[in-house]
């Protein structure tokens, strides 16, 4: 129940498997969930010193930026920020393609070739801000997970930086542990 809001009944949380680098849209399809976007930001900017370092660019270098209200069975599930490398893909990705159906990771594939291979992720729990609060329909005090990631391609070059934030109420990650070999015997 939220003052305001009304009633609502919790419905199962998406687990998302941490093994395995995959794209919201084949995560959700994944999970038989119908998947969506809002496009908020699509623009071509220039680089600060940690994007540029991230990407292994020069400062200033230009990078495309997406930025979209991502939605499962119509609800805001999370709040992703993809800054795309331009080495890797031309400036008019973001005027060629709609972003609010098609998956950004199957266009890096199949229109440019680019094979999203691996990322390096740092996940984090906290509260939302302002803006996040806006744009994922929370309170101030609804946990978020937040998601650093950089990607990497088939030829190890990072071709995206992207932060994402997550409902807590709606998005659990699991992954596996497993005892090294050598400290099993």
């Amino acid at each position: 129940s939220r003052v305001g809001k009304g009633t609502f009944v919790r419905s199962q949380p998406i687990n998302q498997d941490l093994r395995e680098l995959t794209g919201f849209t084949e995560e959700m399809g994944r999970l038989g969930a119908s998947q969506s976007s809002r496009v908020l930001v699509s623009k071509i900017t220039a680089a600060g010193p940690t994007l540029a370092d991230h990407l292994r660019l020069a400062e200033g270098s230009p990078v495309a930026v997406l930025q979209r209200v991502r939605l499962a069975n119509g609800k805001p599930l999370a709040l992703e920020t993809s800054h795309l490398n331009l080495n890797y893909c031309p400036e008019d990705i973001l005027t060629n393609h709609d972003f609010s159906r098609e998956s950004l990771y199957q266009v890096l594939r199949n229109v440019y070739d680019v094979h999203p291979m691996w990322a390096n992720q740092i996940i984090e729990a906290r509260l939302p801000d302002a803006y996040e609060r806006k744009q994922l329909d929370l309170s101030e005090y609804d946990p978020v997970l937040s998601l650093t990631r950089v990607t990497y391609d088939q030829n190890d070059a990072p071709i995206e930086f992207v932060r994402s934030v997550y409902t807590g109420e709606h998005y659990q990650l699991q992954t596996t542990l497993r005892v090294e070999t050598k400290e099993r015997l």
